[in-house]
């Protein structure tokens, strides 16, 4: 059994997490209105981008996909600049980008990329997963130093394609290195949140102290009482 709050299991073989993990990539609902909102627990681009997948192992509820919603990657982009530390660093979203509607097939390399971060997890990715991958993070964005009117100006690509070329090569470093070990899966039975566990000496055991944290606490004292 998989000990909650712990270095996931991920990485220790565990048949029932991997079982877990595969299940959830086979079927995925067709959600258009999610009741849920992004979150960005996770410490890095990759980690946040599978989190989209939400209630994933709560069998009280139908598992949301977040990303299937009307213009679902541009949302999850644009509250990421404003809620995760590593999307802040990103310049703005392009103006063409920021007023078009995403289209189908960005959506579904979205979905395919997601895919790919989840059989990695559950360490049942193939080789055409590592070619997909280095295809994708070519596509990572780019500065461009130019001179206007003998003035040094920068400009960037940053479009919806190239975040996803970002979330490909930060996925490629996060599992060839040994920051992959610090991957945890929230402690919560329901949740199904993952993150990088940077805390002293690894404790953290909840996606949110604000939200699974609390409810775990609300949970004890109403059995106490």
């Amino acid at each position: 059994m998989v000990e909650k709050g712990s270095v996931s299991g991920f990485y220790k073989g565990n048949s029932s997490m991997n079982s877990s993990m595969n299940s959830s990539k086979i079927s995925t609902p067709q959600i258009n209105t999610p009741k849920l909102d992004f979150v960005f627990y996770g410490g890095c681009p990759s980690l946040d981008l599978f989190n989209t997948l939400r209630r994933r192992k709560d069998p009280q509820h139908v598992t949301e996909d977040l990303l299937l919603q009307q213009d679902g990657l541009k949302k999850w982009l644009l509250k990421a600049q404003h809620r995760s530390g590593w999307a802040e660093l990103l310049p703005p979203l392009h103006p063409n980008a920021r007023n078009a509607v995403v289209s189908k097939d960005l959506q579904t390399q979205a979905i395919q990329l997601r895919s790919i971060i989840e059989r990695l997890l559950a360490k049942d990715f193939v080789p055409e997963d590592i070619h997909t991958l280095n295809q994708m993070a070519q596509l990572k964005p780019y500065w461009q130093l130019s001179i206007e009117d003998g003035v040094l100006v920068t400009k960037h690509n940053l479009e919806l394609e190239s975040v996803l070329g970002l979330i490909a090569e930060d996925c490629m470093q996060l599992f060839s290195s040994n920051l992959c070990e610090k991957i945890k899966e929230c402690a919560h039975e329901r949740c199904g949140i993952v993150f990088l566990d940077r805390s002293n000496g690894s404790k953290r055991n909840w996606c949110s102290m604000k939200e699974c944290g609390n409810r775990a606490k609300a949970s004890r004292f109403a059995q106490k009482d």
